[in-house]
């Protein structure tokens, strides 16, 4: 089977990521005015810290997408009389927009897996028993964070991008991010909301009008993170596989993420 370029699949994730970013902007006041629904009844300290959460969310996913557009542009505009420019370009690694954006994905991610743990805490009665392996996990995402960030200011000039240690570094921090939502998933959502569905699915056999059970299935799906859970799954094994096609689940684990993370913001109890 024919090799995906690198340029095909990165233009891909841009489009991917374009889908992703006008969900993002969709779902977003939907969170804002959770947000103020919830106001007279939520602590200064917990309204202060979902505010700033979205802000700052808001301001690197902005950040990141305006850096992916404008590295697709550059790679398919410019030196356009060079044959396989664009391949070129995506190959070097170590440039400011390619640390723009890997630093910016990077606290998105670590944003939206605090609020997966403060979740975890929340749901689980706020018993502080729970937090410290979702703790130490968060510890290990930290540091794979800062080391696949900072290994881009190593990687070798021309190189392929593909083979280069950003990228093989950069599966240890999606491993770590996939093992802290799928912990934090499976010990309280997941379990609740089942739980949710099987007592919505018993009062049906009683009920006069049915409940519509594929609301609730949708709901399981989205807040329980398996999309993002799914698209990880793939970014790891195209990864490992040395496969271009990461970068198509790169860009578009970033929305899926966004999109999670912003349903958290809605769903978390106070």
């Amino acid at each position: 089977m024919a090799k995906v370029p690198v340029a095909t699949s990165e233009l891909v994730g841009a489009f991917l990521e374009a889908i992703g970013y006008g969900i993002y902007l969709v779902v977003s006041p939907q969170c804002v005015t959770a947000l103020r629904r919830k106001y007279a009844s939520i602590s200064t300290i917990t309204l202060v810290y979902f505010s700033t959460t979205m802000f700052v969310t808001f301001l690197l996913i902005t950040m990141h997408i305006a850096v992916d557009l404008t590295r697709t542009f550059q790679a398919f505009t410019a030196n356009l009389d060079v044959g396989g420019s664009s391949e070129l370009y995506f190959a070097t690694v170590d440039t400011s927009l390619n640390m723009a954006k890997t630093a910016s994905y990077v606290s998105v991610t670590l944003l939206a897996d605090i609020l997966v743990i403060y979740r975890t805490y929340v749901v689980c009665a706020r018993k502080w028993w729970v937090l410290p392996v979702p703790l130490l996990l968060f510890g290990v995402d930290f540091a794979m964070s800062v080391w696949f960030t900072w290994s881009i200011n190593k990687a070798h000039p021309g190189s392929s991008v593909l083979l280069s240690t950003v990228w093989d570094r950069s599966k240890y921090f999606y491993i770590a991010t996939l093992v802290l939502n799928w912990y934090c998933t499976i010990s309280t959502d997941l379990v609740i909301s089942l739980r949710i569905w099987g007592i919505q699915r018993a009062l049906n056999n009683y009920a006069t009008l049915r409940m519509d059970n594929s609301n609730s299935a949708l709901a399981i799906i989205l807040e329980s993170a398996a999309i993002y859970s799914v698209a990880l799954v793939c970014l790891i094994g195209t990864s490992a596989a040395n496969s271009s096609t990461m970068f198509c689940f790169l860009n578009s684990v970033s929305g899926s993420h966004r999109y999670f993370s912003l349903t958290s913001h809605r769903s978390t109890p106070c």
